[in-house]
């Protein structure tokens, strides 16, 4: 956070504390600000809700703020327009669904940086993105959003992971509470999805190896894969040694240990 002080041109004088990162934010601020960015594509004048919802700011505030001033407070929070900045810890702990069937219903996210994800849920998380980047379908955001929240199973309400037990066969029921959900709020998520995934190059280099560049020249841009979700089950074929029986195995392990023995593995391997 850092501290700013505002001269009004009545002459009063005001301190607020401004974020610099996703990571500052309440739930609450988190939601609001991807609310706010949504509507400022189509209503430019929206973006000053920011200072509201950011500084603490009131409309009579704003309103008494020269234009250098609204600009220059906007300025300092870029962070929320960097796709590379977009925040990596679980933004969103529990999403809130009132159904006909179960009522009011909490379903709970996934952990800072996905840590609570199984390989098999990150493979079908992949291509549930994949599907959504490539038509738009509000079905796959949906079934996204219902991967990676599920209700609280009764038996792990004392546990980190709160969540129901991953089935693929289950995926688009769960997807249906998201039918549900202010679109707002699933965008919110899948910003904090891409967050999340910005990490894993720093963390696993050798499974995510930046784009090669001549000495002098800017990073290549690296080929689109045919298909993101086809290459990871590619890669668990491969681990399990294609023996189908190790599958199961694998898919129920942490992605995170699955990526991580995966970059060792490359690291003790080395292609030459």
């Amino acid at each position: 956070m850092i501290p700013i002080q505002l001269n009004f041109p009545d002459g009063r004088t005001k301190n607020f504390l401004l974020p610099t990162g996703f990571d500052q934010l309440s739930q609450e601020q988190y939601l609001a600000t991807i609310a706010i960015i949504k509507q400022a594509e189509r209503e430019p004048s929206k973006q000053w809700m920011l200072l509201i919802v950011l500084a603490k700011m009131s409309i009579p505030d704003i309103e008494l703020l020269n234009a250098v001033q609204r600009i220059e407070l906007l300025s300092t929070l870029e962070f929320i327009y960097d796709f590379e900045k977009l925040p990596s810890k679980c933004m969103i702990k529990k999403v809130h669904v009132t159904t006909k069937r179960h009522g009011l219903v909490s379903l709970f996210g996934p952990g800072d940086v996905f840590k609570h994800l199984s390989f098999a849920e990150f493979i079908m998380a992949e291509g549930k993105l994949e599907k959504f980047e490539k038509t738009q379908s509000v079905d796959a955001l949906d079934q996204l959003c219902g991967i990676l929240y599920r209700p609280a199973a009764k038996d792990r309400k004392n546990q980190a992971d709160k969540r129901q037990p991953y089935q693929e066969g289950m995926v688009e029921y769960f997807a249906e509470f998201f039918q549900q959900v202010d679109p707002d709020v699933k965008w919110a998520i899948l910003m904090n999805y891409y967050g999340a995934k910005n990490m894993l190059p720093k963390m696993y280099k050798l499974v995510f190896p930046e784009p090669k560049k001549e000495e002098g020249e800017k990073p290549i841009k690296p080929k689109t894969r045919k298909s993101v979700s086809l290459s990871w089950l590619k890669t668990l074929s491969t681990m399990a040694e294609r023996d189908v029986t190790k599958f199961k195995s694998i898919e129920a392990m942490p992605a995170h240990t699955v990526l991580f023995n995966l970059n060792e593995t490359i690291l003790q391997n080395p292609v030459k």
